[in-house]
């Protein structure tokens, strides 16, 4: 519920600033419910001159519908937009909110149909936020196999460092040491090493690589810890 505000401002801004060199109306919504500002944005698309502010007003309110639930909504208004990269953008947002939901299912077959091949990916970040809100429930595993979709070794690297950190955040440190562990034995002792540095771009620093995330995974627990009072956990956890 305290999205909703927010939710507000970022449609009437979006749209707004899509709206330059149109004739339109300020938002007449009151009091500003949800229903009446997606109705006040989809009524501005249709004056909206140029297909990337279009695409603006279509990412702002397929985000909102994402966050009020109303995900197949939300898919349906993405799918109009042009751009491939701010399509990616809205299908990334709609699996997010659907994986911050508890439907796991659901926002893994949304992050899974997101074409999207940047490193810093709206597919990426949808897979990450699963597997972390995954870990946090204490389905390791679960977290683990979604995390399996992401092909760049280096992502699914820094992802899987995410998940250790949730799982520990939730209380759950076991669970979060396990994840840690798991980063070291699903990349440096894979018998295609050499190809999976080759494959993440950092073959001239590999040995910088093949520890960073499992050594940010360790600080990270070692921070939860010793924020929570247990010190002594903290420093065994730094001295792994």
């Amino acid at each position: 519920m305290k999205r909703l505000p927010l939710l507000a401002i970022l449609i009437a801004q979006l749209c707004m600033a899509g709206l330059a060199g149109a004739r339109g109306a300020p938002l007449a919504c009151v009091p500003a419910t949800p229903d009446c500002l997606l109705d006040e944005a989809a009524a501005m698309g249709e004056i909206v001159t140029g297909a990337a502010a279009r695409d603006e007003v279509q990412f702002a309110i397929a985000t909102a519908l994402g966050r009020l639930g109303r995900t197949d909504e939300a898919l349906e208004i993405a799918a109009a937009i042009g751009s491939p990269r701010t399509l990616a953008d809205a299908q990334g947002e709609i699996a997010i909110a659907a994986a911050q939901a508890g439907k796991f299912d659901k926002a893994y077959a949304i992050a899974v149909a997101i074409n999207d091949a940047r490193d810093k990916s709206a597919r990426i970040a949808a897979f990450e936020t699963l597997a972390a809100e995954q870990a946090a429930e204490g389905q390791i595993d679960a977290a683990f196999d979604t995390l399996a979709a992401i092909t760049n070794p280096y992502r699914r690297s820094e992802a899987q460092a995410v998940v250790a950190s949730s799982a520990a955040r939730a209380g759950n440190i076991a669970g979060a040491m396990r994840a840690a562990s798991q980063i070291g034995t699903n990349y440096w002792f894979a018998p295609n090493l050499h190809e999976l540095q080759i494959a993440s771009g950092v073959v001239a620093r590999a040995e910088g690589f093949d520890h960073f995330w499992f050594y940010e995974a360790l600080v990270s627990i070692a921070q939860i810890q010793a924020g929570s009072g247990d010190v002594l956990g903290a420093l065994q956890t730094a001295r792994s």
